[in-house]
């Protein structure tokens, strides 16, 4: 313990940018609070399992493709549709990257949803499985 303290007191900078860095670690980990991260193949389990798949993308990009069975509400547009979704059933959300779907995922949990899930990596992740897209036409 003598040597930790000693080190402390001749590194002060370093002590220092340590704690920051954990400090951001943590603000980070705490603002990520949007639901559990599923892998691609949790999410088609959990598909499977009776889970709602929704799809955060635009219009436009939801009919260039899409996972079967995705139901598709635009991120801007979640706050006010969130009624017409059973909270009771595990809800995946799913976007381009897995970025949007971690902000949905907070706006959902203040609205009184719990069993929340996002695909990590999004569609993007969906498409490196070499997974099938279904279009509109």
């Amino acid at each position: 313990m003598q040597q930790v303290l000693e080190f402390a007191g001749n590194h002060p900078v370093l002590i220092g940018a340590a704690l920051a860095l954990l400090v951001v670690i943590i603000v980070t980990e705490l603002k990520r609070s949007g639901g559990d991260q599923l892998s691609v193949a949790e999410t088609v389990k959990m598909m499977n399992a009776g889970g709602q798949l929704l799809d955060l993308r635009g219009n436009e990009a939801f009919h260039a493709g899409h996972i079967l069975g995705a139901r598709n509400i635009p991120a801007d547009e979640l706050a006010a549709k969130a009624g017409s979704l059973n909270k009771a059933e595990p809800l995946i959300l799913c976007c381009d990257t897995g970025a949007s779907s971690q902000r949905a995922a907070a706006v959902l949990k203040k609205q009184g949803f719990e069993k929340l899930f996002n695909l990590r990596g999004g569609i993007r992740a969906w498409q490196q499985e070499n997974l099938p897209l279904k279009k509109k036409k």
